[in-house]
């Protein structure tokens, strides 16, 4: 998995996270094998820089089994390779929304009490702009779409995540989305091929922004749903709950390099095994990989563990370790003091720096 992001210098750095299972502790183990500063930020270059890395640690690209991109947008999307993510942006709009008034009289407290010309005129613009129409109207209509993905957000990112359970939630929120745009607006069309006119503003601002919105989010769930991997997300679902059928099995035979028709065996030995993993255990990975190491199972059943185990380091869900890093990049660059580096560099370099006229 690779995250990009820029560091309190403001120079790109890409963390790159290995995921492999651990035999010894049978659980998948991340590990952060290298921070690379990039000179830019296009997808060939970000590339270039994993092929080296990978190179180094001698891993094949044979052998990646997935590849990840967390903040490097340029490597994933639909449009010019970019992707929004939403979740990240509910926190911020939640705090703007709950602390509005409290901006506004901070910023006019600034403009009044500033000596500094350039910083009152950008208060006194960021002012306006935070009082403008288009700013409120945005803050209102994207904090409950934003409440709905962060939701659904964080059931992803468990580490003990029911594969189903997320599917389902995946296609609710698809739902909602579906339920706020099931208003249709009114209109009433004097030249039908030509204009529309409105009865009121808020009928136009619905159907020509909100409704635009939610049409986007649509498709873009509708996107990832088509993907190959929320097909192994099915199939591994239904594997867990011993369902899966002969097109799930090809799925993961393709995907996995395993036997369909041992897998397929498999899942009726089990499904018949009185000692089989019952209960909410039964449907996550972990209770299932525990489950075969503790009674031996793995001896027996090897596509089925061969299948789990694997499954088990795609990052489809989470990744701590990149997250880690970035919550450090945060840490880091919110306590760096401008004046401490200063000084630093002052003392390193001790001569006068006057520009000569």
């Amino acid at each position: 998995m690779a995250n990009e992001t820029s560091d309190c210098g403001h120079h790109e750095q890409m963390a790159i996270v290995l995921i492999f299972f651990d035999d010894k502790l049978n659980s998948p183990v991340e590990h952060l094998v290298a921070i690379r500063r990039l000179t830019s930020v296009n997808a060939q270059a970000i590339f270039n820089e994993l092929k080296v890395v990978l190179s180094v640690l001698k891993v094949y690209w044979k052998n990646v089994l997935s590849v990840c991109f967390g903040g490097a947008a340029a490597m994933s999307g639909s449009v010019s390779g970019v992707q929004m993510r939403w979740a990240c942006l509910a926190e911020a709009v939640a705090v703007i929304k709950i602390n509005y008034s409290a901006i506004l009289r901070a910023l006019t407290e600034i403009i009044e009490t500033t000596k500094q010309s350039d910083v009152k005129v950008k208060e006194i613009g960021l002012l306006h702009q935070v009082k403008s129409f288009n700013f409120i109207f945005g803050l209102t209509m994207m904090h409950p779409i934003l409440q709905l993905i962060v939701k659904v957000s964080k059931l992803l990112q468990s580490p003990d995540i029911n594969l189903i359970n997320a599917m389902a939630s995946i296609k609710s929120l698809r739902a909602a989305f579906l339920n706020l745009r099931n208003q249709i607006s009114s209109r009433f069309d004097e030249f039908s091929k030509t204009q529309h006119y409105y009865e009121t503003k808020e009928e136009e601002i619905r159907s020509l922004c909100f409704y635009q919105m939610l049409d986007n989010m649509v498709a873009s769930l509708d996107l990832r749903l088509q993907q190959e991997t929320i097909k192994i997300i099915n199939a591994v679902g239904n594997l867990l709950n011993l369902k899966l059928n002969k097109e799930e099995a090809a799925v993961l035979e393709e995907k996995f390099k395993i036997s369909q028709d041992e897998l397929m065996a498999e899942r009726r030995l089990l499904k018949a095994d009185q000692t089989v993993l019952t209960g909410n255990s039964a449907t996550t990975l972990s209770g299932w990989i525990q489950w075969m190491q503790e009674n031996e199972k793995y001896k027996m059943y090897t596509s089925f563990n061969a299948a789990i185990q694997t499954f088990s380091v795609i990052p489809v869900t989470s990744c701590s370790c990149e997250r880690a890093f970035s919550k450090l990049t945060h840490e880091l660059t919110a306590n760096v003091e401008a004046s401490e580096i200063i000084e630093e560099f002052k003392s390193i370099m001790p001569f006068q720096r006057r520009l000569l006229l």
